[in-house]
């Protein structure tokens, strides 16, 4: 994964994920969850 360090520092989660996930079960495909997150971080105190 890699974040955005300027939107960080703004306040915005802005990243890029690419993660394989190991399929131990068997000989199938394996799965992949590819994708991008951009969303303002909010305090909760």
């Amino acid at each position: 994964m890699s974040i955005d360090r300027n939107a960080w520092q703004k306040g915005i989660l802005k990243a890029a994920f690419n993660f394989i996930f190991d399929h131990s079960m068997g000989d199938e495909e394996y799965m992949w969850w590819k994708g991008l997150i951009y969303a303002k971080i909010e305090n909760s105190e």
